[in-house]
């Protein structure tokens, strides 16, 4: 997939970049089938870089990696009583992935990168569904405002993962979020992967130390689906999954809701540096 990139966002300015064509799901609940088959449906999704006037670290690079996930049933799922549609070669596909990098020198004023994900719509109805069915599908973040306190605020990149040097101190760690709380986690049970390497652009007197930072968010099954692919279901891999639906068109049924409800429509992943606050790692 083709990446699309803008270079030099400064946080001064408030910066979206519109990926056209891009999912925000390529809803394959369609093509989950128990009889008949249709064409699954797109919408978008942004990445953009929040508005502060303090300029201490801005941002470069920020690239959409891989833009577009599948609500779907797994690829080469053929069992009875749910299938994947024979011509369906993608499958489910949870992860969304992206990058953003600033520079070395810079680290001294470093105090943290903060992210959020942000309703496109106009009448914040994603968030407003996303908030009350997370028990269908749970997103990796959280719509919350940005708070300057670091009371709300999710800290992507905390402060200590960057030495004051601009030494790389942890260069992968791991997080386990949904709408109202964030834990560090240790590789195990996460939706969300921080890594940070260092990287440079230009040459000779124009060489420019960077710092990368590649976020994997994953989306995850709800616990109604008991975190398994709902696709599963009458198979016995989840005795939670096969008892809370009566049939597989329930869960079917059950499906075409969560599509109604966020097919097509818009949200963005918002990444900040907060000056005023540090969050760190220990």
């Amino acid at each position: 997939m083709k990446k699309k990139t803008i270079k030099k966002g400064r946080l001064s300015t408030y910066v979206t970049i519109a990926l056209a064509g891009v999912s925000l799901v390529a809803v394959g609940f369609s093509a989950w089938v128990i009889q008949n088959v249709d064409t699954k449906e797109v919408g978008d999704v942004t990445i953009q870089v929040a508005g502060t006037d303090n300029q201490s670290v801005t941002f470069q690079d920020v690239t959409m990696i891989d833009d577009t996930f599948v609500l779907d049933a797994e690829l080469g799922d053929v069992t009875a009583p749910i299938v994947i549609d024979e011509g369906n070669t993608v499958g489910e596909d949870l992860l969304l992935s992206y990058s953003f990098s600033f520079e070395k020198s810079k680290a001294a004023a470093f105090k943290g990168v903060s992210y959020r994900l942000v309703d496109k719509t106009t009448d914040s109805s994603l968030k407003t569904y996303l908030e009350a069915n997370e028990d269908l599908v749970v997103f990796p973040g959280q719509f919350t405002a940005l708070d300057e306190t670091g009371s709300t605020y999710f800290p992507l990149v905390p402060h200590d993962a960057i030495s004051s040097a601009g030494e790389i101190v942890t260069s992968t760690y791991y997080f386990k979020v949904n709408k109202t709380s964030w834990v560090l986690r240790d590789g195990t049970n996460h939706n969300l992967k921080v890594s940070l390497s260092e990287t440079s652009t230009g040459s000779g007197e124009d060489l420019v130390n960077l710092i990368k930072v590649t976020v994997d968010a994953y989306l995850e099954w709800g616990s109604k689906f008991d975190g398994v692919n709902p696709s599963r279901y009458g198979e016995g891999v989840s005795a939670t999954l096969d008892s809370n639906f009566a049939t597989a068109q329930a869960v079917v049924d059950t499906l075409n809701t969560l599509k109604e409800n966020i097919n097509s429509k818009k949200f963005a992943f918002e990444i900040s540096h907060i000056p005023t606050h540090t969050v760190t790692l220990s």
